[in-house]
């Protein structure tokens, strides 16, 4: 029986993914609300979850490889001045398989281990077949998810928060004060970061 709740949902099914790291050779934990970290502090996964009608809805990352450059690139960060920052906080803070051992592992063998952790936890899984209706409507979500209206919206002020990871954000600041503009950029991290 799975938890109701989001939160404690995360932690029971973040598990497959915890044991599939540890089989090769990582270690890795869960931490609140939504991350998977190395044991030097670095996120190598992510999950997301909601409840929607009577269906618990759950999706997760394990990161074989990131590409840091262009993470840093497509960002919205308020200033191009403090891009390289952002860049070297994600490096910093953000890791992956391929990183963590030095090659990248073989896909296959990844998702065996895993689908094999998440049939202990839940039973025998069963594989659906995704139908053409079901892919017409996928098609669609992702054309509209894709124009800059839904992307960017109508803002009314600036982006100025930019999350690493669930205990980690960048917040950037531009005052204008007599004597010219001010620009500031902090790297705050601790437990009362993290959000829903």
């Amino acid at each position: 029986q799975l938890p109701h709740s989001i939160k404690e949902a995360y932690q029971v099914l973040s598990q497959p993914a915890i044991e599939t790291h540890r089989q090769f050779g990582i270690s890795v934990s869960f931490r609140e609300v939504n991350d998977l970290i190395t044991a030097q502090g670095r996120k190598i996964g992510g999950e997301g979850g909601a409840n929607i009608g009577d269906s618990l809805v759950f999706v997760g990352s394990m990161m074989m490889d990131f590409d840091y450059q262009t993470m840093a690139q497509v960002a919205k960060i308020p200033d191009e001045k403090w891009r390289d920052k952002v860049y070297k906080t994600i490096e910093e803070n953000v890791t992956t398989m391929k990183r963590e051992l030095g090659e990248m592992p073989d896909r296959h063998d990844v998702q065996n281990v895993l689908v094999d952790e998440f049939q202990k936890l839940l039973g025998p899984l069963e594989e659906v077949q995704i139908d053409s209706d079901f892919i017409r409507k996928l098609t669609k979500l992702e054309s509209e998810m894709l124009q800059p209206e839904f992307l960017y919206g109508k803002q009314k002020s600036q982006v100025d928060t930019f999350r690493i990871k669930a205990d980690m954000q960048m917040i950037f600041g531009t005052h204008k004060s007599k004597g010219g503009l001010i620009r500031t950029v902090q790297e705050v991290s601790g437990p009362s970061v993290g959000g829903t």
